[in-house]
């Protein structure tokens, strides 16, 4: 039998690939309200999403990025100034 060198799950504790997804959330620090880009881990023999501290701070990160750039004018939620 091959051995399986997928990772062990956290979520439902099985060895298979987890897939990484891309939503759109909203989150408010410093009292600005913004739009951003998060990361999941997606476990499909759960059917849940999860994250790990790595995926839980650079999504953190991309909340404050929005904010910041919210508060520079530069709304990245908004479909008519980006690139």
């Amino acid at each position: 039998m091959p051995e399986n060198n997928d990772p062990i799950c956290p979520c439902c504790m099985e060895r298979h690939e987890c897939r990484i997804v891309r939503e759109q959330e909203s989150g408010t620090w410093r009292g600005v309200s913004a739009v951003y880009e998060a990361e999941y881990f997606w476990c499909g023999l759960a059917e849940t999403y999860y994250v790990d501290e790595r995926l839980m701070e650079q999504n953190y990160n991309a909340m404050i990025q929005a904010v910041l750039e919210k508060e520079k004018g530069n709304d990245l939620s908004s479909p008519h100034k980006r690139e």
